[in-house]
């Protein structure tokens, strides 16, 4: 069963290949091109040491409009985008999604694409969300939250945190 996914949208100009090359390299092993295990995140800030968490990771392209709103909202446009998504559902791998869109997010100076939206608590985060709308396949318009450093890292400690799937 695949499980929750996030982009990261980089601000800094480095390579998406290689932050991944050294993420899985401090938290666990390569199993294929895009594919890899994470079985310890605790050299990255994180609370997971275990068995092996199988996780993917892909470059995306985003939509020129969407890009804009994103830019405008943040005042600056993003360099590039890594995706990163979980191969399992349980709640630990929402955990761990999370903290290694954080280590990236911090690395390149980013901000973390949630891929839709989350209930969040009635007491604000500290930090920016922005709501990006887009055009579905079916027509008619959905969001996702985009959040800053400081917002994601207040969602990852809330007692409500969960990735989207």
């Amino acid at each position: 069963m695949a499980g929750p996914g996030c982009s990261v949208l980089l601000l800094s100009p480095c390579s998406a290949q290689d932050l991944i090359e050294e993420l899985v390299g401090i938290t666990g092993n390569t199993t294929h091109e895009h594919g890899y295990q994470i079985n310890n995140t605790y050299p990255i800030g994180g609370t997971y040491k275990g068995d092996g968490r199988p996780y993917v990771w892909d470059q995306e392209s985003r939509d020129p409009v969407e890009l804009a709103l994103i830019a405008e909202a943040f005042g600056e446009t993003p360099q590039q985008e890594v995706h990163l998504a979980a191969m399992c559902n349980a709640d630990i791998d929402h955990q761990i999604l999370a903290e290694m869109a954080l280590w990236i997010a911090d690395k390149a100076s980013g901000w973390v694409d949630l891929g839709g939206c989350v209930d969040l608590p009635r007491t604000a985060l500290t930090g920016r969300i922005v709501r990006i709308p887009y055009e579905t396949a079916a027509g008619p318009w959905a969001e996702y939250m985009v959040m800053d450093r400081v917002a994601f890292r207040a969602w990852v400690s809330c007692p409500m945190f969960r990735m989207v799937k």
